[in-house]
């Protein structure tokens, strides 16, 4: 899958945006970039689950790796819920710094994130609305099912609802931002070690039309402390 041109994105035509010509051609696995807010600024790529766990955004052999997405979404640009991975590095690099959306202020300081990819005109904004740790180890008493891609393309309305509403029933902290089965879903996981093959998982949504940045702020400013 190397050296594919995602979605017949191709520079050499023009149908690449400026903005990502030179990344691409650096490593044309890009997809986007990723900005949240002095906590991640990284290109994202997509390839597999396994290559960029120990190769750098230039493909050199790395223990920071790089931030991906999920296989599944191979559909990055319209899938209604994507995730990315990055690792938990002691340095602060990757998702290194994650951990700080689990205290109410930082969370609060970085309520607005944004993702940029080949196929938007300008990044998107995506607000928080779940924090928590728990296993991928099924059958351990905190296991939580993330990679539920089925259930997002379903198209039940019901079945994505109660998986929306168990995500943010889950949450280390309270935070008042609604999400509709209609909403795009963003996922940043990286390691953790608060349980058996733990993760660390930070939910966002994307603002809607009506919405401003500033509007949600203030709702995320609202957050509590279960």
């Amino acid at each position: 899958m190397a050296g594919r041109n995602h979605d017949g994105f191709d520079a050499q035509t023009g149908e690449l945006p400026d903005r990502f010509k030179d990344l691409w051609e650096t490593n044309n696995d890009l997809i986007g970039w990723l900005k949240v807010g002095n906590l991640v600024d990284e290109p994202v790529v997509y390839r597999d689950n396994e290559y960029y766990l120990n190769h750098n955004f230039r493909q050199a052999k790395s223990k920071e790796g790089a931030v991906f997405a999920d296989v599944e979404n191979a559909d990055w640009g319209t899938d209604s819920y994507v995730i990315l991975y990055g690792h938990n590095r002691k340095n602060g690099g990757m998702f290194g710094k994650l951990s700080q959306y689990q205290e109410l202020r930082h969370m609060q300081e970085n309520a607005v994130i944004q993702w940029d990819t080949l196929q938007d005109d300008a990044a998107r904004n995506y607000v928080v609305f779940s924090v928590f740790d728990a296993s991928m180890l099924p059958g351990d008493h905190n296991y939580f099912f993330l990679r539920r891609f089925d259930t997002c393309r379903s198209g039940n309305v019901s079945k994505i609802q109660a998986f929306l509403e168990e995500i943010q029933e889950r949450s280390l902290l309270n935070i008042p931002v609604e999400v509709r089965p209609q909403d795009r879903i963003l996922v940043l996981v990286t390691c953790s070690y608060a349980d058996p093959d733990g993760r660390l998982m930070v939910f966002f949504r994307a603002l809607r039309e009506n919405e401003t940045e500033e509007d949600l702020q203030a709702r995320v400013a609202q957050s509590a402390a279960h």
